[in-house]
């Protein structure tokens, strides 16, 4: 991951860990499937063009219901990546489009992380992971909430209703 980190910092990319690594790193799951790579839309080419010079790369086929405007799947150093750029994703109410930015990301060690809120609200949108969800909400009664403000600004956008139910729920405690 570090060789990963060099060479996106590099290039200027914001970017941050997402997806199953995350919660692995912060202890809620045993195992991560690949390396889920968020990078701002408008960094998406630079951080594939970057991964290229130390593994292989292509552009990926995002599936339903996911709408992301640049996907790619890389290898380097052994590792699995998918680069996702513009995420978002089609639900019964719409398309939520995931805020990625600078303010999205919550820690820097041993690379950037992405919010465990905004996974929370990522998580609710995909089939099959009550899992993940029952673990994250164990994970902020113990710890916390320690973004509500990204909690609040994705209320703002476009969600199903049993999504804002359950946000709101959280918020409340």
């Amino acid at each position: 991951m570090k060789r990963i980190a060099d060479v996106l910092n590099g290039a200027g990319v914001v970017y941050a860990v997402g997806g199953s690594m995350l919660l692995k790193i912060h202890g809620l799951v045993e195992r991560a499937n690949d390396v889920d790579l968020i990078v701002r839309e408008e960094d998406a080419v630079r951080a594939h063009e970057a991964l290229l010079g130390i593994g292989t790369g292509e552009r990926g086929q995002a599936k339903e219901p996911y709408r992301t405007r640049h996907f790619y799947v890389h290898e380097a150093d052994g590792t699995s990546i998918d680069l996702i750029g513009g995420f978002r994703i089609a639900h019964e109410s719409g398309v939520y489009e995931y805020p990625f930015g600078q303010d999205s990301v919550s820690g820097r060690e041993p690379v950037p992380l992405c919010a465990l809120e905004d996974w929370y609200v990522l998580y609710q949108l995909m089939a099959g992971k009550e899992e993940k969800l029952a673990a994250m909400e164990a994970h902020f009664a113990k710890h916390g909430i320690a973004r509500p403000d990204l909690l609040r600004h994705a209320l703002e956008r476009e969600l199903p209703i049993r999504v804002r139910v359950r946000v709101e729920s959280l918020l409340r405690g």
